[in-house]
This record gives C-alpha cells, structure tokens and sequence, in this order.
C-alpha cells in the first residue's frame, strides 16, 4: 500500500477524511499506510474507486494509474 499516503496527500485528505469516506477509523488508514495490516478485496476496490486509480496501481503492481474500461 505505498501508494496510498501518496494518493490521499495529493487529494489533500487527511487520514481522518478517508477512513471517513471508507467507513474504516483512523487507526486503520494508518495501518494500511505503515503495511501494518493490509486491506481486503472489498476495501481496495472502495480506495481505487476514491482516488480514481486501478487497484493494480494502488498496491503497486501496476505503473499505470487510470482504470482500464472494458471496451464493448
């Protein structure tokens, strides 16, 4: 989750102001942020959909920030 920090300061959201948005405490965005303890797949989807990333770029395992829409 190195992203995460990054991601939310460039949203300018403290860390109070997300766990806000995602229902969680403040306690816990800290965790995710310090790799203390690690979101589940329901959580990461929320974050992505926040910060309007890929949960691949969100845990790092993608350079590639936007969301990739299926195309019909």
């Amino acid at each position: 989750m190195n992203r995460l920090k990054d991601l939310r300061r460039e949203m300018g959201l403290s860390q109070q102001a997300l766990a806000d948005k995602l229902n969680v405490s403040q306690q816990t965005i800290c965790k995710y942020e310090n790799n203390t303890n690690e979101p589940n797949i329901d959580m990461l989807e929320a974050m992505a959909d926040i910060f309007d990333v890929s949960v691949d770029y969100l845990i790092g395992y993608s350079s590639y920030a936007h969301k990739v829409e299926e195309v019909s």
